[in-house]
């Protein structure tokens, strides 16, 4: 894990100042072959479909919110805050991408057309490391954080469950873009996606903090 010193931070569109306690963040996604060690101990269903199809060493994927917090309790570890993750991915000075002041498309897993990209390991896009050394802040999977939020109108109509969301069900955050989805990469690092806690999908992953 990597530390995040205390201190002082800047998140939103807006550059908020803001003060946050000391902690760490993982370096990278949650592996296949961690969370797959985490279902053998615990007696754990491994996720169904593409995720058992991935190489072990790419980031685990169609965990629910759930799925991901019991993971980080296991490992005595814990989801990270929306400004955990945030500071964690532009340092203490507020940078507008991981890895300094200027976008740069080959530092990251975001597709910069409309055709998506492939998913890639955990262990990849070093020079897009964030100030703190931590990888694909951005890019290759969404990560969930530990921030509830509401479903609006929108989320309700694009959101592809079954049952279907609805109104006040729980939701989360879900930060940093993927490879499926072309985003503007110039808000990613502030910008966040709400999604309902139940969703299981193969472009969503998550990180642990302490």
């Amino acid at each position: 894990m990597m530390l995040v010193p205390a201190g002082q931070g800047f998140v939103g569109r807006e550059r908020r100042a803001i003060q946050l306690p000391a902690f760490y963040i993982d370096r990278t996604e949650v592996s296949n072959d961690a969370y797959r060690e985490f279902c053998r101990s615990a007696g754990r269903e491994l996720p169904y479909g593409e995720a058992l199809e991935v190489p072990a060493s790419f980031p685990i994927i169609k965990v629910s919110y759930d799925d991901a917090a019991a993971f980080c309790t296991w490992a005595g570890k814990r989801l990270p805050t929306d400004l955990e993750w945030e500071k964690a991915a532009r340092g203490a000075d507020g940078r507008p991408f991981p890895w300094g002041d200027q976008p740069r498309f080959d530092l990251v897993n975001i597709p910069y057309s409309n055709e998506p990209h492939e998913l890639q390991p955990v262990e990849s896009n070093f020079s897009g490391a964030s100030p703190y050394g931590a990888i694909n802040m951005l890019g290759n999977v969404w990560e969930w954080v530990a921030k509830p939020e509401q479903l609006d109108e929108r989320d309700l109509r694009e959101i592809v469950l079954d049952p279907p969301a609805v109104p006040g069900e729980r939701a989360y955050q879900i930060r940093g873009g993927s490879y499926q989805q072309k985003i503007d990469l110039q808000q990613a690092v502030w910008d966040y996606a709400v999604t309902p806690a139940r969703l299981k999908r193969s472009d969503i992953g998550f990180r642990c903090a302490k």
